[in-house]
């Protein structure tokens, strides 16, 4: 994942993430960007701040044990208050909703 700044087009920031997918979203207060974690069945925070990412908590959706190929993590879709954030699960068809003080799955929906 990379910032770009856009009136000079230089990458300011990158980071690895586990694996990555297309889903990305930022915290209403630009400081928290989500990122779908595909295979990883997980979501990543990243802090956000001057220009700079670096890696937050992971939010596990499946835990390794229990993980199948169905269980994988596609696009992540944060709530207007920032509390929530609703993550498809795209081989399930399934959305799962995480609590993003706690980071814990609170629903899932088929």
């Amino acid at each position: 994942v990379g910032v770009v700044d856009v009136s000079t087009g230089q990458m300011t920031s990158q980071l690895r993430v586990p694996d990555g997918w297309l889903g990305l979203a930022m915290s209403p207060d630009g400081k928290r960007l989500y990122v779908g974690g595909g295979s990883q069945a997980s979501v990543y925070e990243l802090e956000y701040e001057n220009g700079t990412l670096k890696m937050g908590r992971t939010f596990v959706v499946t835990p390794p044990e229990k993980r199948q190929h169905q269980d994988f993590v596609g696009d992540v879709q944060m709530g207007p208050d920032g509390r929530l954030l609703y993550v498809s699960v795209m081989h399930r068809d399934q959305i799962v909703v995480i609590n993003t003080q706690s980071g814990r799955v609170i629903e899932q929906y088929k």
